[in-house]
Formats: structure tokens, C-alpha cells, sequence
């Protein structure tokens, strides 16, 4: 069984899922959040791990929390829509927009950034010592986050049936909930789209934030219901944020 995994850094996903179509690996391994929003017609996804914590993080220098960090602050955000709830939270911050959010961006605290918000368990496999962890209400992440994905050839699930014995039901139900959301807002850019699942005691709740610039307000939906309808909740977050976008009426052209 040949496994191909996403290398770090920049290394497409359309590079990797050619390589398993083109018979050089027979599965691919994902982070979630990476997958294009629609569906690849050859490939099937037969596993999603168990999925680390969803949330970001505030990485600071000399570990302020958010809430003490000086007004006009720097703090380096990646992602539209992540810049632009931070920028709710602390509007006399300084957001700074960042076009990569690796942990490449740890390195600008304490000199040109004086904080950055980057996944929390990107700074837990690093080591390095976090602040703070934001409420899911508060920092909306963006689709699959914290999760793996698996990728094999449509119609092989039988032939690599150990990947798909690491298949986590609740993670699963989790990612797909929010890819739904993704795929009916396609008209929108990833980085302008926060969504995330929680699955509790057969209860699914979805959290969803749109924005249109780093610095726009902020729509907000929150929507649960039976895990079993987990996608008719995926489609009521959907066309509630479709509502209020147009209500909205900002006539913003999405970057």
C-alpha cells in the first residue's frame, strides 16, 4: 500500500490527488481544511481521523492575552474572515492580513507583529506556549479544520479497507456538515468563509461566519438540530447566511 502524504509548505492537493489517479500512490492524506470545496468525481474520501481542537490560538510576545494586548497592537491573522472577526473582538487593534499562516508567521512576533492568531494545534505539535484559546463563538475556524482526510481512486474503498477502518464517525459527520455549507457558497472565496461543527450527545451545532474584508462586519449564523439532519442544518446555515448577506446589501466584491 503506497500512501502519499501533503508535504509542508505550499505542495498542491491537485499534485497529490494526481499522483493517487495516476496510479503512483493509492491514497492520498489530507488536511481537510485544504480540500477544494466540491468533490473530486474520481476520488472518494474513506477516512477522516479523529479530529484535533478546531480553535485558534494566540501566539504573543512575552504571552499577553488578547484582551491586555496594547492598543494598536500588530497581530498577524491569516484568512479574511479570521482578521475579520479579530477585528471585531478589538477594533483598536492593528490586524495585519497575512497571506500564509504557517508557522513561518511565529517567527515576526516581537518584531514586526506583536501577536499572531494561527491554529491551535499547529502551535501544540510545535511546542510552542499559546495564551489563549478563542471560543468557537467568538473565531469562527475555517472548513475541516483540525482534521485529516484520506483520499483513494472511487470504487477501491474494498481494496484499501484498513484506511477506511480509520474512519472516526463523529469527525466525519463533523467535516462533511461543513463542507456542505462550503459547497452551496461557492460563489465565495475559502478565506472569506468560517464554519464548524460541533456533534454532542446526538445533537449537531453549526457555526458559521462570513466576511467580506478584513476589516467589514461580520455575518454570524449558529444553527442545530438532530445529528441524523446534519445536512438539512448544513443547508439552514447556508441560506442563512445567503439571507443576510444580500440583506446586507454591501455590493462588496469578494477577494
Amino acid at each position: 500500500m503506497r500512501v502519499l502524504f501533503r508535504e509542508a509548505g505550499r505542495y498542491a492537493v491537485a499534485r497529490v490527488r494526481a499522483a493517487v489517479l495516476e496510479g503512483e500512490a493509492d491514497a492520498a492524506v489530507h488536511s481537510a481544511e485544504d480540500l477544494p470545496g466540491p468533490d473530486h468525481e474520481k476520488l472518494e474520501v474513506i477516512a477522516i481521523l479523529p479530529r484535533g481542537d478546531p480553535r485558534d490560538a494566540l501566539y504573543s510576545k512575552n504571552g499577553a492575552p488578547f484582551a491586555r494586548l496594547d492598543r494598536g497592537a500588530r497581530v498577524g491573522a491569516a484568512g479574511t474572515a479570521r482578521a475579520a472577526q479579530l477585528a471585531e473582538l478589538r477594533p483598536d487593534l492593528s490586524i495585519v492580513e497575512l497571506d500564509d499562516g504557517d508557522a513561518s508567521v511565529l517567527e515576526r512576533v516581537g518584531h514586526d507583529l506583536d501577536a499572531v492568531v494561527v491554529a491551535a494545534d499547529s502551535l501544540e505539535l510545535l511546542g510552542h506556549p499559546e495564551r489563549e484559546r478563542f471560543p468557537l463563538v467568538q473565531i469562527v475556524p475555517g472548513v475541516g479544520r483540525g482534521a485529516i482526510a484520506i483520499e483513494v481512486r472511487a470504487g477501491e474503498r474494498h481494496r484499501l479497507q484498513p484506511l477506511a477502518d480509520l474512519d472516526d464517525p463523529r469527525s466525519r459527520m463533523q467535516v462533511m456538515a461543513e463542507r456542505a455549507v462550503f459547497r452551496r457558497l461557492q460563489a465565495w472565496p475559502a478565506q472569506n468563509l468560517g464554519v464548524v461543527a460541533e456533534v454532542q450527545y446526538g445533537s449537531v451545532t453549526l457555526y458559521g461566519a462570513l466576511a467580506a474584508g478584513a476589516r467589514s462586519p461580520v455575518i454570524r449564523v449558529q444553527r442545530s438540530g438532530p445529528a441524523a439532519m446534519a445536512s438539512q442544518v448544513a443547508a439552514a446555515v447556508a441560506s442563512a447566511l445567503l439571507l443576510q448577506e444580500e440583506s446586507a446589501g454591501s455590493g462588496t466584491t469578494w477577494r
